[in-house]
């Protein structure tokens, strides 16, 4: 559609413009038709002195429109050739595949009219109006997954001029909702939440483990060690830090020095570890690098 349409509008526009000194009421609207299908209201363009201009777009077609004609072409390819030829404010050209549900275009006049009423990313909700019904087309790219509903009644939503939406609606004033809402959308956020709910358990059973794992080799070390309080020995009983902490943490008083004295060795056992753990880095790393 860039390559096809876009650009080469774009292009042509550029030139308009400046033939007509930036005046857009003097613009021909017919040489970028599928930029005013597609709604766009501003164009920013490069002035003479370097700086950028902001001009509004007189001839965009709106949020939505009735058409009161739908050419039907056999494929995609002949889609978007057939947009070089027709004029998108008054025909819609509609792959056949999607031709039962846009439906027949009926005659259309200033009686027919589509107001948008809420704009969300998700929620669009219009008010329809017109005497016979007939084919509304929608400045709203098409993607499988958005669902329509008139006065709460769902309908089929197709595709027209290649990219847009478009669907029939019965004549009168009429409520039109669409939403995006597929359960491909759910069924992605139901695996990612029990994937999430799986990765919390791990979470939880790897601290859990981790202190069991703790606390019964400090219990290990504690009855082989002895657990006396003795100088050091090679065939004697003596404590260790880890010990020490767990055997004196339950009976230490709140804020007394035998508490902030436990609090102390774990401080010294932590950088111990912390220094055993740099040393070995730095070692592993040396002995790479030789």
């Amino acid at each position: 559609m860039i390559e096809e349409h876009i650009a080469p509008e774009m292009q042509a526009l550029y030139k308009e413009v400046a033939t007509a000194g930036g005046d857009m009421t003097q613009v021909n609207d017919s040489l970028f038709p599928v930029i005013n299908m597609l709604n766009t209201r501003w164009f920013i363009l490069p002035a003479a002195d370097g700086t950028t201009v902001p001009l509004q777009n007189p001839y965009a077609l709106g949020n939505a429109w009735f058409v009161s004609e739908v050419q039907e072409v056999a494929n995609a390819n002949e889609e978007i050739e057939a947009l070089h030829h027709i004029n998108p404010r008054h025909t819609a050209v509609v792959d056949k595949r999607f031709a039962s549900a846009v439906g027949q275009a009926q005659p259309v006049d200033s009686t027919c009219t589509v107001t948008m009423k809420s704009y969300d990313a998700n929620r669009l909700t219009y008010e329809v109006n017109s005497p016979k019904g007939g084919v509304v087309v929608f400045a709203e790219v098409y993607y499988p997954g958005w669902q329509a509903f008139i006065d709460g009644k769902e309908v089929a939503v197709g595709r027209a001029d290649y990219i847009l939406r478009a669907l029939q609606v019965p004549a009168g004033r009429h409520e039109l909702v669409m939403t995006f809402d597929p359960v491909s959308l759910h069924t992605t956020e139901t695996i990612a939440y029990i994937a999430l709910a799986l990765l919390l358990l791990g979470i939880v059973a790897g601290i859990v483990l981790g202190i069991g794992r703790a606390i019964g080799e400090a219990m290990a070390i504690i009855m082989v060690a002895g657990n006396v309080a003795n100088m050091p020995g090679l065939f004697r009983s003596v404590r260790f830090l880890t010990t020490g902490i767990i055997s004196g943490m339950s009976y230490a008083p709140v804020g007394s020095l035998y508490q902030q004295a436990l609090f102390s060795i774990g401080l010294v056992l932590f950088l111990f570890i912390m220094l055993i753990n740099v040393f070995l880095n730095v070692f592993i790393k040396k002995r790479k690098e030789d």
